[in-house]
């Protein structure tokens, strides 16, 4: 939603007042911590340092808190909360105090802000014409200032030329350190790159600080990065946001890899090892995101300003831009994980909550189904308790553990490679004290399905025994190396199979295990018990019941007069232009007298792949009204389109056939009585690739189908009446009922309707 420029310019300008004071940073320099002391300045040293760099230093006595994460971590937060009070010792002007900017700061570490790159020298051509568009757009109308037609007419609220620049705070061990550190990167998405130090954001989101904080105090570097903010929309300068306040999609991956290649061109003087790990939460997922694939370098802008690639001369040429490990938290770059995520990312974590208010959590299951087709190395964490946040201290559903703490063993495991254990497990499932482990082994990993979104494109909450490591393990005799037992320490027969990469092995027994029995997993010296507790759904017996589509077409966007129903093919793609943006559309007329909504297992529309885009395009599939015909369809008679989608698909063509669940849709039409029911084709955002499927006028065998799958009752058959006539099999009785002919009596399977 946007928000109102004159309010925000309201807002911008009674802040003015406090900007000289609000820019003076705050150190709080963490004495005597637990760990190894890294870094060659003495305390005295570091503090005048600081000092000398404008900022009021606060010292810390860390000596009384625990030596173990995350309590020490948290031990620390929880004084965080506490202090704005502390700071009116070193500051009586407490009008600043709740928007300072803040850095937590080791013992034995510094701190430097230094610019990365800058628009008026790297950014792409048009970038500088944006920004003075919007400043001429928002600007000159509400404060009177004169209209800019070069860059340097562009002046902040004071009237000093707007700084171009895009920085990067660095926490580093000083001097010359006997020890290398790793380095862990957070792209701010705000303004102030450290807003979660800040005491007013502490109050509310003290514990996003546990990342950082966690990694100070275990050996790590930090890096703090801007967002590719547009310089018109920064707090200090005229303080909008509207949709132009970003510039990510056109210059943010030359910005981002300028970043990496400033630090590994600067490790000798920041002390650091080449081990770099990055993070970014809603509009700096994008960041983390396009610098995990380890082509970034060869890679593209999302957006080019008139088609045009950026060809400025880039800061540090020749220098590698590639990251270890990464996390993108629910936002656009999360979104785009089925664009850029491929066999050349590095390994990586991803998060939604439940509450998120830009909907994030109907988009995740997406971002999972991408990683589990191509069978990535990857955390999620579906965060069913939490809201547009970093998983801070929330216990994982999935495994049990503390979200925190599989955040820094993940990243620890790429980051510290030296330091971990090449046979240490992540985790294990079922998780301690599961309570829902079915017949199969499998235990409930994701949240009830009324929390889940309604479209989950397959994803099961349900998962078998897993063992997952932190490193790709050696499979070789995998069954003389981890062990299913039963209560008498008899193994049990079953086949591994291996996953994400090497380091996921899961087990599926060869029959079903017995309920209220025990078993133990023995992995190494790891042991772990589970009851089963209940019957695996995908025992019983499924039907599926299939209708062949009644109508299907395409069409353009706009200025589409050519009628296309007749084609043997269906066109998907988005285009900022209406003319080369192509929506799909099918009916069908389905017969649900034999559908049993209740025991729907799933359902989705089948259809044949009739391309092979030379990128992934992400498939959005929603309900439309039935007002329309494949004879007739052209752009301005296209019939409406739900709001809300059904969900999402990855498209790529290297399948015959692809599966678009509308398991929800269905659910709604039969139980609302609806006999024809329309679907639209809509591909995702900048998804300009084709995604083509075969129509009903396509090949035969190969025609677009609506698949429902039922479960079939626990009890198979009952007997009914003995004495009907031998031999004869009848499919529709008065009472409704499956007559079938079983060793010369006749039985009916109970509770399957016509």
């Amino acid at each position: 939603m946007k928000r109102n420029f004159l309010l925000d310019l309201l807002i911008g300008l009674s802040m003015a007042v406090f900007a000289d004071k609000t820019a003076v940073p705050a150190a709080i320099y963490l004495q005597n911590l637990p760990g190894e002391r890294v870094g060659e300045w003495t305390d005295q040293q570091i503090i005048a340092d600081l000092q000398a760099q404008g900022m009021i230093v606060i010292t810390h006595d860390c000596s009384s808190y625990p030596t173990t994460s995350p309590e020490l971590e948290t031990a620390i937060l929880e004084w965080h909360r506490t202090l704005a009070g502390h700071l009116t010792d070193y500051d009586t002007d407490t009008t600043t105090i709740e928007s300072r900017s803040m850095y937590f700061i080791p013992e034995g570490y510094t701190y430097r802000k230094v610019a990365v790159w800058n628009f008026v020298d790297h950014g792409a051509d048009g970038s500088l014409e944006y920004i003075m568009r919007k400043y001429n757009q928002y600007v000159v109308p509400n404060l009177g200032r004169d209209s800019a037609f070069v860059y340097t007419d562009m002046l902040t609220r004071t009237g000093e030329q707007i700084d171009y620049n895009l920085y990067m705070d660095i926490i580093y061990p000083t001097g010359n350190a006997s020890k290398q550190v790793p380095l862990l990167i957070n792209h701010s998405s705000s303004d102030y790159r450290q807003n979660q130090t800040r005491p007013e954001a502490a109050k509310n989101t003290v514990y996003r600080t546990i990342f950082q904080l966690g990694c100070l105090t275990t050996g790590y570097a930090f890096a703090n990065m801007d967002h590719c903010y547009n310089p018109v929309a920064r707090d200090v300068v005229y303080k909008y946001f509207d949709d132009g306040y970003t510039l990510d999609d056109w210059d943010g991956l030359a910005y981002n890899t300028a970043g990496i290649r400033y630090l590994r061109s600067h490790m000798a003087q920041y002390n650091l090892s080449g081990k770099i790990g990055c993070m970014g939460i809603s509009k700096a997922a994008y960041a983390p995101v396009r610098l995990a694939n380890r082509m970034n370098a060869t890679q593209g802008e999302h957006f080019n300003f008139n088609g045009q690639p950026n060809t400025h001369e880039q800061p540090w040429p020749g220098v590698p831009s590639t990251i270890d490990v990464a996390y993108a938290a629910a936002g656009n770059g999360t979104v785009r994980i089925p664009q850029y995520v491929d066999e050349n990312t590095v390994p990586m974590i991803t998060s939604a909550g439940k509450s998120d208010q830009y909907g994030h959590w109907n988009k995740y299951p997406a971002v999972v189904s991408h990683m589990n087709q191509i069978d990535h190395n990857y955390l999620s964490f579906w965060m069913e308790d939490m809201g547009h946040d970093y998983p801070c201290l929330g216990t994982d559903l999935c495994t049990g553990e503390s979200r925190y703490v599989l955040f820094k063993r993940f990243f620890d495991r790429y980051l510290k490679p030296t330091e971990v254990d090449t046979t240490a497990i992540l985790y294990i499932l079922p998780k301690e004290n599961a309570a829902e482990v079915n017949t199969r082994g499998e235990s409930r990993v994701l949240a009830s399905d009324g929390v889940l979104p309604e479209n989950m494109l397959g994803i099961p909450a349900y998962e078998p025994v897993t063992v997952r490591y932190l490193y790709q393990v050696d499979t070789t005799n995998i069954a003389q190396k981890i062990q299913v037992l039963d209560a008498n320490d008899q193994p049990i027969a079953g086949k591994w199979t291996i996953h994400m990469q090497g380091t996921c092995l899961r087990f599926m027994p060869d029959s079903a295990l017995r309920q209220g029995q025990t078993y133990r997993i023995l992995a190494g010296s790891t042991t772990r018990a589970f009851t089963i507790t209940e019957k695996a759904e995908e025992d019983k017996d499924v039907k599926s019941t299939s209708f062949d589509v009644l109508e299907d077409a395409y069409t353009k966007v706009a200025k589409e007069t050519t009628v296309r129903g007749a084609e043997n093919v269906l066109k998907v793609r988005y285009s900022s232009y209406g003319d080369w943006k192509f929506y799909s559309y099918l009916k069908f007329a389905p017969e649900w007298g034999s559908i049993d909504v209740s025991q729907i297992k799933r359902a989705y529309i089948r259809l044949a792949s009739a391309s092979s885009p030379s990128a992934t395009v992400v498939v959005n599939i929603y309900t439309a009204d039935n007002a329309w015909s494949e004879t007739t369809l052209v752009s301005t008679n296209r019939p409406t389109v739900a709001s809300q989608s059904c969900g999402q698909y990855t498209y790529s063509g290297a399948t015959t056939w692809n599966e678009l669940e509308v398991t929800g849709a269905v659910r709604t039409a039969i139980n609302n009585g609806q006999d024809t029911l329309s679907f639209a084709l809509i591909a995702a955002y900048d998804n300009t690739e084709y995604a083509n499927f075969v129509s009903k006028e396509g090949a035969a065998g190969l025609h677009p189908q609506l698949v429902v799958e039922e479960f079939l009752p626990d009890s198979p058959s009952a007997l009914i009446n003995p004495e009907k006539e031998k031999g004869r099999v009848t499919k529709r009785l008065e009472n409704g009922q499956i007559w079938i002919e079983r060793d010369g009596a006749l039985y009916t399977i109970l509770g399957v309707r016509l």
